[in-house]
């Protein structure tokens, strides 16, 4: 099956779960996470603000936050993704519909400075291989980044094996 037809029937098999059901995953699925020993030990983290159709991380933003973590969110900008600090009273919708940080944000300086990654994707395999939506910007950042890196999503998002390219990087892991 090619990308783009995969990405349709992952999207249907999303479009099926209720909001209720999204939900209640999506909190299960952002306590595990904060229970991981990786997440525990570090200080700054890379999470993302959710599409309708992605697992929800607030819970998990609000966890981080109150462990005193600095959370850092993606902004598209142009074909890639910067990193800016969460600053809830810097946050607007982008022209995806996305809640990102502005320009107000305190900017990365290092994808050095994270130290656990959470990343969305439309396909996951279980030996960590993702597929995003089409446009590249986490293919683009991950190699930018040295901390380990997690992919989240709901266990219809999980396919036995992805069409690849060479320049697709293998995740530490996939949280489902």
């Amino acid at each position: 099956m090619d990308k783009q037809a995969l990405r349709r029937e992952i999207k249907a098999h999303i479009d099926a779960l209720t909001t209720t059901e999204k939900l209640s995953i999506s909190l299960r699925l952002c306590l595990r996470v904060s229970r991981m020993p990786l997440w525990k030990d570090a200080k700054t983290v890379l999470l993302y603000l959710a599409l309708p159709d992605e697992v929800e991380t607030d819970p998990l933003l609000k966890i981080a936050v109150d462990a005193g973590k600095r959370v850092v969110l993606p902004v598209v900008v142009g074909e890639e993704l910067r990193l800016r600090y969460y600053e809830p009273q810097h946050l607007a919708r982008s022209r995806y519909g996305i809640l990102e940080p502005t320009a107000q944000a305190e900017e990365v300086l290092s994808p050095a400075m994270i130290d656990f990654a959470l990343i969305p994707g439309r396909a996951f395999t279980r030996k960590g291989y993702r597929m995003g939506r089409g446009r590249g910007y986490y293919d683009r950042l991950l190699p930018r980044l040295s901390c380990p890196s997690y992919g989240i999503c709901f266990f219809c998002q999980v396919v036995e094996d992805l069409p690849l390219d060479p320049w697709d990087k293998k995740l530490d892991g996939v949280i489902f």
